[in-house]
Order: structure tokens, then sequence, then C-alpha cells
């Protein structure tokens, strides 16, 4: 089984960045931190957008965790990684306006 630190260095590979969805909307993932790993993934995200600064939590259950439940797979991560980036936005664009969303992240800023 994979630790917390071998998630963490693979799959910031995927996700530390300036991540864009489209021209004009970009989010710089600044710091990862992997609390654990099974039977949950609990990921910590450090972010910056617009200028603001913020850190941004999402656990992962079923499916997505089993993604780095056992060996490590390339692919798998890299799948992962494009979930997360998916995620991060949907959290950006709805985080003033859903509950759920606005729980996820906290300003620092």
């Amino acid at each position: 089984m994979a630790t917390s630190e071998q998630v963490e260095e693979m799959l910031g590979r995927e996700i530390l960045g300036i991540q864009q969805e489209y021209p004009g909307s970009a989010i710089e993932v600044l710091e990862l931190r992997v609390r654990d790993v099974c039977p949950r993934l609990s990921v910590q995200l450090k972010i910056r957008a617009q200028g603001e600064l913020w850190e941004v939590s999402f656990e992962y259950k079923g499916p997505e965790a089993s993604l780095v439940s056992g060996d490590l797979d390339p692919d798998r991560v890299e799948y992962l990684g494009f979930l997360m980036r998916t995620h991060l936005f949907e959290w950006w664009d709805t985080k003033d306006t859903e509950k759920a969303s606005e729980r996820m992240g906290k300003r620092l800023n």
C-alpha cells in the first residue's frame, strides 16, 4: 500500500503549479498535503486565484480513493490529478453559492 508521502509526491507532479480550465481562468496550486490514504483519501491544497489565497480540502472515498490504495500506477495518479483539477474549478465556481463547497475552503487573506 502506498504511503501518504508517496501519494503526495506523485500527485504533486500532476496538480502543483498553475492549472487552467479555460483562457482567463487559472488557479495556482501552491501546496499539496495528503493527510490520509486509506480507507479514504484526504487532500489539502493551498491555492491562489484572482489574488486570493485559500486552503481547500477534498475527501475521496470509494473508487477515487482506490486509485491510490494499492501500488501507485502512474496512469491512475494522472487520472486522480484530472479529477482533482475538475473538482478544484467546480469548488471555485460554487464556493459562494453552495453550502457544501463553502465548507471545503477557507480564505487565508
